[in-house]
């Protein structure tokens, strides 16, 4: 996200960006926004619902900007059971970001 908006998101609510652990200050949701949009996925557990595993791949414009992701939310509990399905899983949302990312290119 270009700065401006990303500093108007932040200025809105900043102490709701630091409950959700996304930064404590400026200069730390900054910091915590270039690691969320670097190629790659993020995966959460548990951070919005308890036994909730998230995972997430961001979708770039031509220009390298981050516009929007691509999010998968599944129960904890199928990847306890069968742990050889997560770098699966997680290699797919990857897939898909790029794959979502490409055909914005043309």
């Amino acid at each position: 996200m270009p700065l401006r908006p990303l500093r108007r998101f932040y200025d809105a609510d900043p102490s709701a960006i630091a409950a959700a652990g996304l930064g404590e200050n400026w200069g730390d949701f900054r910091k915590t926004m270039r690691q969320l949009a670097r190629p790659g996925v993020l995966v959460s557990q548990g951070e919005i619902d308890a036994g909730v595993l998230g995972i997430a791949a961001p979708i770039f414009r031509p220009d390298g900007q981050v516009i929007d992701s691509i999010s998968l939310v599944v129960r904890h509990h199928v990847f306890a059971q069968h742990p050889q399905y997560l770098d699966a899983t997680v290699r797919a949302v990857r897939d898909a970001g790029v794959a979502v990312s490409s055909a914005l290119h043309g």
